[in-house]
């Protein structure tokens, strides 16, 4: 019965990270070229971000300049964000930042007279990077490696003069600027053939030393701003690579113009569309300005992705409203079908190798993001799921936002505002679940059965004092305890119904072979091996499955009931929660 389950879920969890960990797998470190290897690798197929046939969504955050922190302990900090679900994490892979007297480590090694040779490779760096590849992949993250970082080319004693392509601080002789200046626009000039040849070797290094992880999204440029000519220089650089290593690279960038902007959407060497800073920054914006700009960037047909909102302890307060809105800013890339975003570090600091995290942990924000992982994880295949905003006529919330695919309506509330109820139209006739989910505490709180015979849904929502998110399902299922259960009985019985309507199978005669599962209190629950012989029965729209188990101790339960249509497809699967009191 366990192993049933179980390969449901994947297909259940396929926008979460459940399926993500065990699509990911772990390679050996002793890494094949990509050519003829049989491993998940995330790839693009249209709108979206996949790991083998997996649709993924992407939610974390890190330290950007963890790779350079040699002090740092990359496996720990990879480590602690597991309990969380945090699946994403965006870093530098190289860049200044670092004072020399805490011994920064960079992709290129240095001489006895401090300077890096930009010709040659750093063993350490790249083992170092290998190493904090190969554990995001055992906890199934994606980590989105920032190749080029313009920050880092700007003047500023901690930026331009820290940095390894600054003419004081390596042997190659490229024709930058010295310290003290910006070092844009001439960074990005294709004619001086010296500078060019430096960074096309970074670029091949970086791939080479990677291709066997296949969980990793290249950004050419963080907060790009330079020509266009040179973006598709090497845009196209990592296509050339593609055939020669016999691997598939998934590639964006963070540009910060319209113009830029325009070009990464007509050219097909750009795969996702990182949107935080294009066409202007989302850094203040509210969620409904991110939720509006995803929705009208779907047009485009790429994958969309922020590779950076959220708290900033540089820039967002740490309070209350600036978690809460953080949050939000989450959901409304979610919502309007964006395929992930990351964060920055935020105070919990970085675990070191020579002592406890540089800050006092608190995990409020990696808490937030678990209760969308976990949400995200229960409404099922993404790619059913379709923005629609037309659907909400009211809502008791500043931002409202809502999904829908056949046989299922995902709603998210921010931001209370008045005790109207949720009116949503556009929404066919028939029985309806719904089911109420708590963004904070990661945790559905109620459900209730709705009618709909005007094509208009009106809901009281619970009252709420941050945000809340609604589940509701067009194939509701009935899950009644027939007897309570005691101590002194052997089995408690379940009776599982489903009841079919208009607009439910995709056939519309309301009939279909089922298998049903249960889960008892979040966990598998093994049911008794005589399951199939139970009373089965089919009568016209209705399907009833009678479940045997072991029995359950007094008090409180949570039962989820979760049908299957034999099919398999996760689109043909329902789930519905009964709390017994």
């Amino acid at each position: 019965m366990r192993g049933h389950f179980v390969s449901t879920r994947r297909f259940l969890a396929a926008a979460g990270l459940l399926a993500l960990a065990l699509a990911l797998g772990l390679p050996s470190l002793d890494l094949p070229a990509c050519a003829g290897e049989t491993t998940p690798r995330l790839h693009v197929e249209g709108r979206e971000l996949l790991f083998g046939d997996t649709p993924v969504r992407l939610f974390g955050q890190g330290d950007e300049v963890l790779l350079i922190k040699s002090r740092a302990d990359e496996i720990a900090e990879a480590r602690w964000y597991a309990p969380f679900d945090a699946n994403f994490a965006r870093l530098h892979a190289f860049g200044p930042f670092i004072p020399d007297s805490e011994e920064p480590l960079q992709p290129w090694p240095r001489g006895q007279d401090g300077r890096f040779d930009l010709s040659l490779k750093n063993d350490a760096y790249y083992d170092r990077l290998r190493g904090y590849l190969a554990e995001n992949r055992r906890g199934g993250r994606v980590v989105m490696l920032q190749v080029f970082d313009e920050v880092g080319f700007e003047r500023g004693s901690d930026r331009w003069d820290l940095n390894p392509f600054q003419p004081d601080r390596n042997v190659n002789a490229l024709g930058l600027p010295a310290p003290g200046r910006d070092a844009i626009p001439e960074f990005y000039s294709l004619s001086n053939a010296r500078l060019r040849t430096v960074q096309e070797r970074f670029v091949r290094d970086l791939v080479t030393e990677t291709r066997g992880f296949g969980n990793v999204i290249f950004e050419i440029c963080n907060e790009y701003t330079g020509p266009i000519e040179w973006l598709d220089h090497f845009a196209r650089l990592f296509r050339s690579l593609e055939p020669e290593l016999g691997c598939e690279l998934v590639v964006t960038n963070m540009s910060c113009s319209q113009a830029l902007l325009a070009f990464e959407i007509a050219s097909p060497a750009i795969d996702c569309l990182d949107l935080f800073h294009a066409p202007d920054t989302m850094r203040h914006f509210t969620p409904r300005q991110i939720y509006d700009r995803f929705l009208a960037a779907r047009a485009h047909g790429k994958p969309l992705l922020a590779g950076r909102i959220g708290p900033e302890p540089d820039i967002n307060d740490r309070d209350f409203a600036g978690v809460r809105r953080s949050r939000a800013q989450f959901w409304a890339i979610f919502m309007a079908g964006g395929v992930g975003a990351t964060t920055k570090e935020d105070d919990d600091g970085v675990r070191t190798r020579f002592g406890p995290p540089m800050y006092p942990e608190d995990p409020e924000w990696e808490l937030s993001i678990k209760a969308l992982q976990s949400f995200v994880t229960e409404v099922g295949d993404p790619r059913a799921l379709t923005p629609d905003p037309s659907m909400i006529v009211a809502a008791p919330s500043n931002y409202a936002f809502a999904m829908r695919s056949p046989r299922r309506l995902a709603v998210y509330l921010s931001e209370p505002a008045d005790l109207d109820p949720l009116r949503l139209r556009s929404v066919p006739n028939g029985e309806y679940t719904v089911q109420v989910y708590d963004p904070v505490r990661g945790a559905f709180t109620a459900v209730w059965r709705e009618v709909v015979t005007d094509g208009t849904l009106e809901l009281a929502v619970p009252t709420f004092a941050e945000d809340v998110a609604l589940m509701i399902d067009a194939a509701p299922m009935t899950v009644t305890l027939l007897r309570p259960p005691s101590p002194d009985e052997q089995f408690s019985i379940v009776d599982v119904v489903v009841v079919r309507h208009d607009g439910i199978d995709g056939d519309g005669d309301g009939s279909a072979d089922f298998e049903a599962f249960l889960r008892v209190d979040g966990r598998d629950l093994p049911q008794s091996d005589d399951r199939v012989a139970m009373d089965h029965v089919r009568k016209r729209r209705i399907e009833r499955v009678r479940l045997r188990f072991p029995a359950l101790s007094t008090g409180p339960h949570e039962i989820e009931a979760l049908v299957v249509e034999k099919s398999g497809e996760a689109r043909d699967s329902m789930r519905h929660r009964f709390f017994e009191r």
